[in-house]
């Protein structure tokens, strides 16, 4: 059984409907926390699960600790390479973004039940580029040492 978790009614049917119709037995959940509170349903293999926010990502974690082997496909709304290694980071097995085609979202789904995972090459590329060294700064940071710097080289302080 896969379960559909999006927040918006028609989305969540529709890709219900597009999944019932490639022959899978699918469950729509419209709060996922509060289906994972109660028991889980039996024979769950996947959650296609749309991942709006860091509380979405939260119950992406909370799904995968529950669920260790069942599938995971997260629909993100920001589709750069940092939201993909947030969203895989979390537990996804996949992700796609949330304004994919049918036809993409039942792709991957496919394909992650089948233990495989379909990503955009440049995300894949991106991912497993190694970093030069483990301190890799943040964007924030960057810019707080350039404020830093450009506060010590005029003599004032706060």
């Amino acid at each position: 059984m896969i379960a559909v978790a999006d927040p918006v009614p028609i989305y969540r049917r529709g890709l219900a409907l597009v999944l019932r119709e490639a022959g899978h037995d699918v469950e729509e959940w419209e709060h996922p926390d509060e289906q994972l509170d109660s028991d889980p349903p039996s024979g769950l293999e996947a959650v296609v699960l749309t991942v709006r926010s860091p509380q979405d990502l939260e119950t992406l974690s909370k799904i995968r600790a529950q669920q260790e082997q069942i599938a995971i496909i997260a629909l993100i709304i920001r589709s750069d390479v940092e939201s993909y290694r947030q969203t895989l980071r979390a537990g996804a097995s996949v992700a796609a973004p949330w304004d994919a085609t049918a036809e993409q979202v039942l792709r991957r789904t496919e394909a992650a039940l089948a233990g495989w995972a379909v990503l955009p090459s440049n995300v894949v590329s991106a991912l497993a580029v190694e970093e030069a060294y483990a301190g890799v700064l943040s964007n924030d940071e960057r810019n707080w040492l350039r404020r830093l710097n450009a506060d010590a080289g005029s003599g004032t302080t706060d």
